[in-house]
């Protein structure tokens, strides 16, 4: 959906030269508020320390609302000429709810009386119980159906509840992060090209409710070719585990889509549930990228435009139910199964890149070339073709 965003940024607060960053953004989705001071001399030294202030509210998953409320620390400096280092540390409150709210109101029906009959029925998938109910009562074609819809919702909420049994109600939250940037002179004289490396590790649990370690490493390469075209690759690798006894949460796990993976929706790429198809998250992920990029001579002096094509690749697996039992995993007489596989998708796209008075934007088209399908053949990823949103740079 479309986003309203506005901020404010005063690059030296009344002649102290401290950075004030401050932010509304608003879509149908999500809502983000955020406050931030940073002091690019800390201590009179070259230290970039500051704090964050952040207020969000997130629906982008269909099953929950996520609500998080927290500040951060950080600290940046450089260990070379071409190695950069920072440090954070935060602490936030979280609360998680179910979004699926069940109607077990089976409106329509001629008495009253049924709905608890119809309901334990319908939890326990007692499909003899169901079939003497509607006799008994004199049910109408439109309340069977009905009735199979309801149960149909009560087994797909049940089935959710399950899963995120350690995910729903309210969390603290405390983590570290590290993050090491290289631009490495690596390179023989005259070759062509800038290549950056980067490591981000993340790990809660010392304090609070919530643990977990999560790691990450990026390489991207740049070339101009010429007076006009540029070439972008990147690879990314990245995984999550859990820290002592503590399971690793669905909401600390990986899912790929939509910026990050274009050509598949948000959260549209990972191990999925075969009751309630939803993205159960992977602690384990790839994604890589190859581009080819060109101004648009027509809207280069005004917007700085340009027209990109590109192929994205990637996939997010390993769930942490993949070897551990689900509670409620039988439906329908049959074991309940997590789609979980170390399967590569592809995607091709295009883009459009703007830069406006109200920032750079971007214009997406990608489908998605090579996607997971079940048994039957029904696909399993979600896809997102056209997407608009903030432009970023490889």
């Amino acid at each position: 959906g479309m986003m309203a965003s506005i901020g404010v940024t005063d690059p030296n607060i009344k002649g102290t030269g401290l950075l004030l960053q401050t932010g509304v953004s608003i879509a149908h989705k999500e809502q983000n508020v955020s406050f931030g001071i940073s002091n690019p001399r800390f201590l009179r030294r070259d230290l970039n320390g500051g704090f964050n202030l952040l207020y969000s509210r997130s629906t982008m998953f269909d099953q929950r609302t996520e609500k998080n409320v927290g500040g951060e620390v950080s600290l940046g400096y450089e260990l070379s000429s071409y190695v950069h280092q920072d440090l954070s540390l935060g602490a936030r409150h979280e609360k998680i709810e179910q979004n699926e709210k069940t109607d077990e109101n089976f409106q329509g029906m001629k008495f009253a009386e049924v709905e608890p009959a119809f309901i334990k029925a319908a939890r326990a998938n007692d499909k003899k119980e169901i079939d003497r109910l509607n006799t008994l009562f004199g049910l109408s074609d439109s309340e069977k159906t009905h009735i199979k819809t309801a149960q149909e919702k009560i087994i797909k909420r049940d089935r959710i509840s399950a899963l995120y049994k350690d995910d729903f109600g309210t969390h603290t939250v405390t983590d570290f992060g590290h993050g090491l940037t290289v631009r490495p002179p690596i390179f023989p004289i005259g070759f062509p090209g800038s290549l950056t490396l980067r490591m981000d590790n993340n790990v809660a649990g010392l304090l609070g409710s919530v643990s977990f370690l999560k790691n990450q490493v990026t390489a991207s390469y740049n070339h101009r070719i010429g007076e006009y075209v540029n070439f972008a690759a990147q690879i990314s690798y990245g995984l999550r585990s859990k820290i002592g006894n503590k399971e690793l949460r669905i909401t600390d796990c990986k899912v790929l889509g939509g910026q990050d993976f274009h050509g598949f929706d948000f959260s549209g790429v990972g191990p999925r549930d075969e009751v309630s198809k939803i993205n159960v998250g992977g602690k384990e992920f790839y994604l890589g990228k190859v581009e080819l990029s060109v101004p648009i001579p027509i809207l280069k002096e005004d917007f700085g435009a340009r027209f990109g094509v590109y192929s994205e690749f990637g996939s997010c697996h390993n769930s942490r139910w993949k070897d551990d039992a689900v509670e409620n995993d039988t439906v329908n007489g049959k074991q309940n199964k997590i789609y979980d596989q170390n399967f590569c998708r592809v995607s091709l796209g295009c883009y459009v890149k703007l830069s406006t008075p109200f920032g750079p934007l971007r214009f997406d088209f990608a489908k998605p070339m090579r996607v997971l399908k079940d048994k039957d053949g029904v696909q399993l990823d979600e896809e997102r073709v056209f997407m608009v949103g903030y432009a970023y740079q490889l």
